[in-house]
């Protein structure tokens, strides 16, 4: 999915009353902060979208015998097609080694309709706070849009620290089949761990990540 949303409407007006300096309300900011408290967790997972959370559109054995199409739910990426869950989508990334982690999102991508978001907010466990942001107004742990992924992540991870984490670009693990994507990540201090690795189509995955790809490992590891 490359086609664009447009970005949040900007204003130079001042914050309204109940407000802080970038317009989110102090309520809404407080539950979120609690939310994060509540998930506890030293390390903080990103999750790519497309082909890491799903796999190619309609595909399944034999080449994605782990694959599973949710009919009638639209993914606009790479051409479009009925949802296909990735083995890592189906399982859930709580079932991984980031089950204890802060959990984040940063697609280039758009996550398909609303149908398609609530798949992926039941994907990463139904706990992450806020809803999905746009790459250039970042308002919560859920990007959608961002091409240069590094910045975003960065964004992220200072989304949770200002809601009271205290998380280090050590504690961050990307997650990704794209090998560009991964690659942006040397000497930027985040970990990447490419997915996919197994059923490629060029440089993007195939049949999408697996669980037992999502492994806590520092530094930047592309696929073999």
């Amino acid at each position: 999915g490359e086609a664009g949303l447009p970005p949040a409407a900007q204003s130079g007006a001042p914050a309204a009353e109940g407000t802080d300096s970038v317009g989110v309300h102090v309520g809404e900011k407080a539950a979120d902060g609690a939310r994060v408290r509540a998930m506890g967790g030293s390390c903080l997972c990103i999750f790519d979208i497309d082909r890491t959370l799903t796999g190619q559109q309609g595909l399944g054995a034999p080449q994605c015998p782990g694959n599973t199409a949710e009919q009638g739910v639209w993914d606009d990426a790479y051409g479009g097609g009925d949802l296909t869950l990735s083995p890592l989508g189906h399982a859930g990334v709580r079932s991984t080694a980031c089950g204890a982690c802060l959990i984040g999102v940063v697609s280039h991508g758009l996550a398909g309709g609303d149908a398609m978001k609530g798949y992926v907010r039941r994907i990463l466990g139904g706990d992450v706070p806020g809803e999905f942001s746009w790459h250039t107004d970042i308002q919560s742990p859920l990007v959608l849009g961002c091409g240069n992924k590094p910045p975003c992540v960065r964004a992220v991870m200072g989304w949770y620290n200002a809601h009271g984490a205290g998380l280090a670009p050590e504690d961050v693990y990307l997650f990704d089949d794209k090998t560009p994507n991964v690659h942006a990540f040397w000497s930027t201090g985040f970990n990447a761990i490419q997915v996919s690795c197994a059923a490629r189509a060029g440089e993007i995955g195939l049949c999408g990540g697996s669980p037992s790809e999502v492994r806590l490992e520092r530094g930047v590891h592309p696929c073999p």
